[in-house]
């Protein structure tokens, strides 16, 4: 091949080179206009400079600007342009491989592979090719730790794995699966605090088995299997401190509390049915034992109606507690005679009292007597005594509702058929609702019991509703305010018009300059060309346009304050004294604002203002909302203002039960259970029945839905 031939190969693969080149790829922008109009040479002297000075991107951006030109020439560079920018791209290389070479040395794996990147930029050097090397190398390990420690996890022990995936978390950008496997890891360890959890409560640790669902709560706290542990720990541990009670309680003789002890801790913890159950049947015997060696020397006096009542109940109980208890059925019955006679001759005694202070106690005796002997207490005779017993329950509950501020008719009608139907909604049989007028034309008040005064309180109280405020008010306040709006057109000088006219005089007197050279464009690159061009655009254009004009108005701005009260105030007296038992106010007040915009020029205003209605409610509408709200209030009120009035038996009973008389304590407390129609809350019923089956023998629990079915069947007839 002829030498020129060779020359000109050489040439072309060169520029081939050089056009596909990192440097040529990175010339994507032009250079820098001071750069561009300095000659080959100067850049090179600039380079060199740049260079001598460290400042190695200022002497490549210079170089590569020589070399580039060459390129696009088509000439293949200077030697020494090109040997400079060689040395320049290795040592800028290896700068950024040293940076990334401290990146990979504290871990930064995201910093090194940049520096891998900018550093390749440049060139590949034998100091870059090590840094991949690190890097590889690296990545290597990361993934190797990675799946040692998935394996731990699977061996059993996801509690360090979990621990070691933490440290990895921050390399998630080069393990790819760290986030699923550490959330599956943590599904594993979760588990497995969960299996200890259950672990230790079998082998009832419950601190130990608390602190490990606590953990996996504290970690996942919705996980449903760790809340049910918690749970079941808590139950767990009171029922064994229960049964542990239960024992002590035991050992001291004291078989009542042990027996509800355990039978707590068995309702508590099922789980542990088979030994509570266990535990219960040795307390139920010793007690059953207990219970046994006390009857005979109670009914060695037969006369004895404490005692023989004290008897027939331990009987009662021997029987619950173990009924085949061989020697139980005979004892029971002789205890039972005994106690119905000595209980038959002191109700007949509590029925005779004149005052009746004792009726509803012979009641419930007469009705267990005729239960137990049918023979020994006539009908007759128990309607009598149920008949007083409903008597002494008996009040009257005058209800008023007063308008004092002239409201709207149809609210105080609301007002006064939700008040009454509130308190019929109670079902308090006892309780007789009478509106004012009809009370005073016929009180219809029993005077036998004009003295019985429970909690202080007579058998007649007056419910008074007063309407206190019904008020609607709504204030408003205008102002002016300015604004602006098109109220035509006119025209003005064309600001476009103006510039042009502007530009083409400038343009006119650089092309006049005497100083120009004819043929060469201005210093501003104007020619005449140019001149006439924006000459034409400028007889094109608009001397004047038409805008809008913009006139000043006024328009309305109102402020609606407007206030809705109502107020009902709800007094609950005694009749007779005219005390305030309790009383009660529902109150609605609702204050609401509102902007009114009206006057606006709509479609014109400049400002795009619009008229805007104040959108608050009509009188009307208002006043039914708080009427809503009132009755709501009122609904709620009247059933817990009762309770001061209603409750009264069970109040006087607590005062006497405090003062040591059982007695009245007693009759209290069947007052109270029957006023209810027997419906009482659970705590007071706990209370109650057994103070009253105590004293009485009768089982309000048991046998009070029988007793109160029979009471409603006989009339109240006031005497």
């Amino acid at each position: 091949m002829h030498h020129s031939q060779v020359c000109s190969l050489s040439l072309k693969i060169s520029l081939i080179v050089l056009l596909f080149s990192p440097l040529s790829l990175s010339q994507t922008t032009p250079p820098p206009p001071q750069l561009s109009k300095l000659s080959d040479k100067d850049l090179f002297k600039k380079a060199t400079a740049d260079d001598k000075a460290g400042s190695l991107e200022s002497a490549r951006e210079a170089i590569s600007l020589v070399v580039e030109r060459a390129i696009q020439k088509k000439k293949k560079p200077d030697k020494k342009y090109q040997d400079l920018l060689d040395s320049l791209n290795t040592r800028l290389a290896d700068r950024e491989a040293a940076a990334g070479e401290a990146a990979c040395g504290r871990m930064d794996l995201a910093a090194c592979q940049k520096q891998i990147a900018a550093a390749k930029n440049f060139a590949t050097t034998q100091n870059v090719t090590q840094l991949e090397t690190t890097f590889s190398n690296t990545l290597t390990k990361l993934r190797q730790e990675f799946q040692v420690n998935v394996a731990l996890a699977d061996g059993g022990d996801p509690e360090s794995a979990l621990d070691n995936l933490a440290k990895l978390a921050r390399f998630e950008a080069f393990l790819p699966n760290i986030k699923s496997e550490t959330e599956r890891v943590r599904g594993l360890f979760l588990q497995k605090l969960v299996d200890e959890g259950k672990i230790a409560i079998d082998e009832q640790r419950w601190e130990d088995a608390s602190m490990r669902f606590q953990r996996v709560l504290a970690i996942s706290p919705n996980y449903e299997q760790a809340r049910a542990g918690l749970e079941k720990v808590e139950r767990g541990r009171k029922a064994y401190l229960l049964s542990s009670q239960a024992a002590e309680q035991l050992k001291g003789q004291h078989y009542e509390e042990a027996f509800k002890s355990i039978g707590t801790a068995l309702v508590t913890y099922p789980e542990a049915k088979r030994e509570f159950e266990q535990a219960q049947k040795q307390i139920s015997q010793a007690w059953v034992n207990y219970l046994l060696e006390t009857i005979p020397p109670l009914l060695e006096n037969q006369d004895d109606l404490q005692k023989s009542r004290e008897a027939y109940l331990r009987l009662q109980k021997v029987m619950e507690l173990d009924p085949g208890r061989a020697e139980a059925p005979k004892l029971f019955e002789k205890a039972k005679q005994v106690f119905v006679l000595n209980s038959a001759e002191y109700a007949q005694k509590l029925a005779e009292i004149k005052d009746l202070s004792r009726i509803a106690t012979a009641t419930v005796l007469k009705y267990d007597i005729q239960t137990l002997m049918p023979d020994l207490i006539s009908q007759e005779e128990m309607k009598g005594a149920m008949g007083n017993f409903n008597r002494k329950r008996v009040s009257q509950l005058v209800l008023s509702v007063e308008d004092l501020v002239l409201a709207a008719p149809d609210f105080t009608k609301t007002i006064q058929a939700l008040t009454r139907s509130s308190i019929e909604k109670q079902g308090l049989r006892d309780l007789r609702l009478r509106s004012k007028d009809d009370y005073e034309k016929s009180p219809n008040d029993d005077l036998q019991f004009q003295y019985l005064l429970p909690d202080g309180k007579s058998y007649n109280a007056v419910l008074t509703v007063n309407i206190t405020k019904y008020d609607f008010r709504q204030i408003p306040t205008t102002s002016d305010v300015k604004s602006r709006y098109r109220s035509g057109t006119e025209k003005v000088a064309n600001p476009e018009y103006d510039a042009l006219l502007k530009l083409v005089d400038q343009m006119s007197k650089a092309l006049n300059n005497p100083s120009r050279k004819k043929g060469k464009p201005t210093k501003e690159g104007w020619t005449e060309v140019d001149y006439e061009r924006k000459s034409k655009e400028l007889d094109r254009t608009d001397k004047f346009i038409e805008q809008d004009k913009v006139s000043d108005y006024t328009y309305q701005r109102t402020e609606h304050e407007q206030n809705t009260d109502i107020e009902v105030e709800v007094i609950l007296r005694d009749f007779y004294s005219k005390e305030v038992i309790d009383q009660k106010k529902i109150q609605y007040h609702l204050p609401r604002k509102a902007v009114e915009i009206t006057g606006v020029k709509e479609d014109k205003d400049v400002n795009g203002l619009q008229n805007q209605p104040h959108r608050l409610p009509e009188k009307d509408q208002a006043l039914a909302e708080g009427s809503r709200a009132v009755r709501e209030g009122l609904d709620k009120a009247i059933p817990q203002l009762l309770r001061s009035y209603t409750d009264r038996f069970f109040n006087e009973g607590e005062k006497s039960l405090k003062a040591g008389r059982i007695d009245d304590a007693v009759e209290a407390y069947l007052c109270h259970w029957a006023f209810y129609g027997g419906h009482i809350e659970p705590a007071q019923m706990e209370r109650i029945a057994e103070i009253i089956k105590g004293a009485t023998a009768f089982d309000v629990k048991k046998d009070g839905e029988k007793l109160m079915a029979e009471l409603l069947k006989v009339p109240v007839i006031v005497q």
